[in-house]
């Protein structure tokens, strides 16, 4: 929503606890294959509310611990489960915003406009002045990239949609999500959520094509997640034929590790490093 300089300034002086003002800039990426291709183009509008700037409260969200991915992966390979890595595009442009403690009135955040702005001509609402020559600013009643709440409210819209669509939540581990369905199929699904990514175990074909079906009403998949491509923070897995074994495998980080010790002269080792 538009709102006039004075306004927020109003707002302000109201509730200065609870208002946010913050500048916004565009992020221009490219993206390339692993190949070194093309792939795509990206241009982003993000919050730049950075942690030393902005102190803001009730920000953390979990994330799935490296213990519970592994132990899909193994409960995956004993019930011969379909795994799927998924990446949900434009995750932080979900949810409302709101107290993610659940206590008080939410936080106001409002937004200055980018520069480059005027070189978009043909949109007349994106102007940095109304016709009476204030200037103007950007509501924010949802998400945004670039907030530092962003994965919190995030995390609550994925939650709550899991939980209506009847999964249970971990008690151990607030990230992982079970779902068991005794009719018509005796069949089930495990699912770990690290921010917009997921990893999910399907015990068969028909639970894979129902989630796929809701899981597509109410996000969309990243190009760069689903089935080609079997890698789950920046670890690469390989199911077999029979499903019974999976192996996985991080080349990023022997990359990274082999760069760090190029210059690093090693004993020698009598066997390879597990």
């Amino acid at each position: 929503a538009f709102v006039t300089t004075s306004f927020v300034k109003a707002r302000k002086r109201a509730r200065p606890e609870q208002v946010r003002i913050i500048p916004t800039k565009w992020v221009l990426a490219t993206k390339y294959l692993a190949s070194n291709a093309l792939n795509r183009v990206k241009a982003r509008l993000v919050a730049c509310e950075a942690v030393g700037r902005f102190v803001v409260e009730n920000t953390w969200s979990p994330t799935v611990t490296m213990e519970s991915a592994r132990i899909i992966f193994i409960v995956a390979a004993l019930h011969q489960c379909e795994v799927v890595s998924m990446d949900v595009k434009g995750a932080y442009l979900r949810g409302t915003r709101g107290r993610t403690d659940g206590q008080g009135e939410p936080d106001e955040v409002f937004l200055r406009m980018p520069r480059g702005l005027d070189l978009l001509d043909e949109y007349d609402r994106l102007k940095y002045q109304d016709a009476h020559g204030e200037s103007m600013m950007w509501q924010c009643n949802a998400n945004l990239y670039g907030l530092q709440d962003a994965g919190a409210i995030f995390y609550q819209f994925a939650r709550g949609w899991l939980l209506r669509k009847k999964f249970v939540q971990s008690t151990v581990d607030p990230c992982i999500f079970v779902l068991r369905r005794d009719f018509p199929h005796n069949d089930f699904m495990i699912q770990g959520l690290y921010v917009d990514d997921t990893l999910n175990a399907f015990s068969s074909p028909a639970i894979k094509i129902w989630y796929f079906e809701a899981f597509e009403e109410q996000f969309e998949q990243s190009p760069d997640s689903g089935e080609g491509h079997p890698e789950f923070l920046a670890m690469q897995f390989k199911v077999s034929e029979d499903r019974r074994t999976i192996r996985v495998n991080t080349p990023k980080l022997w990359a990274r590790l082999r760069t760090r010790l190029a210059d690093v002269e090693l004993p020698p080792v009598t066997s390879p490093v597990p």
